[in-house]
């Protein structure tokens, strides 16, 4: 995603259950400051994922689904989206 936004990933390591105790107070700030939480607690659960695959070879056999993108230049599209949102 960051390559995406032409920008440097930052990584950072935390223990999950300070994830878990820092979602409710960047909640809090979110709605007292009346914008988005900079962490939600539902999203704590998806950053538990370490490892992550798109494919998409299912839903063409399924569904009949073809992809317009390819996986970079669906980040880029979805990058560009939340920045002219507002949400980055």
């Amino acid at each position: 995603m960051a390559k995406s936004m032409n920008r440097r990933a930052i990584s950072i390591r935390l223990p999950f259950h300070l994830l878990y105790l820092i979602s409710p107070i960047s909640m809090a700030i979110g709605w007292l400051r009346r914008r988005r939480p900079f962490l939600h607690l539902r999203n704590v659960a998806y950053l538990r994922h370490r490892y992550w695959r798109v494919d998409t070879r299912k839903a063409e056999r399924d569904f009949g689904y073809i992809s317009r993108h390819r996986l970079a230049d669906g980040l880029a599209l979805t990058a560009r989206w939340y920045s002219d949102q507002h949400l980055l």
